[in-house]
């Protein structure tokens, strides 16, 4: 599948009007059910990496609450998906200089992600991804008044599938 990113990125609080067409026609494809067996069949997945990839932290975290919506509660899918939805929304935080809002959901991101017992868990290695998002908050908690939130938003842990797990372009 090919993912189109929005016209433009939304940032909550400034005149911009979510470009909301990509990502409902992405949601719309999520099954009722997701699972570790069948997260391929969720193109809103891979295209919440896309997103967040490209800097369009809002709109991961849309298409990626469709598919939490759709996991088990309290399985670990559930736990990875509002791990990526923390972290999208902790970016976001950053670039709006909030860092001590991003601070918290760094840390609620990382707790969550703990959740995951799997070295491999809907393509991503959860681990992995909580350990860089530690190291983030680390770097986030550092800030002093004299450097901008926003410049660690290019430093922020940027989950991608494994390559035999892609669905999609990066």
């Amino acid at each position: 599948m090919t993912f189109i990113l929005p016209a433009r990125r939304h940032l909550p609080g400034s005149a911009t009007v979510p470009d909301r067409a990509p990502l409902d026609a992405v949601k719309a494809l999520t099954p009722q059910r997701v699972t570790r067996d069948t997260w391929r069949d969720a193109p809103a997945y891979a295209y919440g990496l896309h997103l967040h990839a490209h800097g369009f932290f809002w709109e991961a975290h849309e298409v990626w609450e469709a598919v939490w919506l759709a996991t088990a509660p309290n399985w670990q899918e559930r736990h990875l998906l509002a791990g990526l939805i923390q972290l999208a929304n902790a970016s976001l935080k950053l670039e709006m200089a909030q860092p001590k809002a991003a601070l918290r959901l760094l840390r609620a991101s990382q707790d969550h992600l703990a959740e995951c017992r799997n070295s491999c868990l809907l393509g991503l290695d959860p681990g992995a991804l909580a350990r860089d998002v530690g190291a983030f908050a680390v770097r986030v908690a550092a800030l002093d008044d004299t450097r901008s939130p926003a410049g660690l938003v290019p430093l922020r842990p940027k989950p991608a599938l494994a390559a035999a797990h892609s669905t999609g372009p990066d």
